[in-house]
């Protein structure tokens, strides 16, 4: 795994980009990780059947106060510009209910520099993280695989992505605690790792 720098210069067949929301376009992980903290915190004890509705809330209100991580969008419109496209990857059902579908968020973050939103949310039926990624990239006509790179932050995503025959970069989020097992395995399935997407760019 190296670090990546000027993505179209590095890897110059690149016309696709996968991206993945939380943790990567959005320094929302850490968030997620704390989750039961957070629930217990503002809710108190909660029945486990109301665990899922109060993360929603707490999500939901986090959502509308967020940034990106440092020069996501700078990227994202470099690339647009570019002439790259650009899908979104994301099978967390709560991001999709969340941040997808939440007016807010898409009047801060709208997301027309994407041309897919690949979810479970969009195909209505479970699927693996593999499939997902093969559904979206059927749905924009890809065939070659050579052509097409996935951001992402946690190591089951960059497995997918790399499983299915894609290369893979790792959005390094220096915020987020993980595991030494993760970290291992991040460095068997990264092909390489940005830590500011402005390197990306140029």
């Amino acid at each position: 795994m190296k670090k990546v720098n000027k993505l179209l210069k590095s890897l110059p067949n690149i016309k696709f980009i996968c991206w993945d929301l939380d943790g990567t376009l959005f320094d929302t992980e850490v968030m997620w990780y704390n989750m039961d903290k957070l629930v217990a915190e503002k809710y108190g004890s909660v029945s486990k059947g109301e665990v899922g509705k109060a993360s929603e809330e707490i999500a939901a209100n986090a959502y509308k106060t967020l940034g990106y991580r440092a020069n996501a969008d700078k990227a994202l419109n470099y690339f647009k510009d570019n002439g790259l496209s650009q899908v979104v990857v994301n099978k967390c059902e709560l991001t999709n209910k969340t941040m997808l579908k939440n007016e807010e968020v898409n009047k801060t973050f709208p997301f027309e520099k994407f041309d897919l939103i690949a979810s479970e949310t969009l195909f209505e039926c479970k699927f693996t993280d593999e499939e997902l990624y093969n559904k979206a990239l059927a749905l924009v006509k890809v065939s070659d695989k050579s052509t097409v790179v996935a951001i992402c932050d946690m190591p089951f995503e960059l497995k997918a992505a790399k499983n299915i025959g894609i290369s893979t970069i790792w959005a390094k989020n220096k915020n987020y605690p993980f595991t030494n097992d993760e970290l291992k395995e991040i460095k068997e399935v990264a092909d390489y790792y940005v830590e500011d997407f402005i390197d990306l760019i140029g």
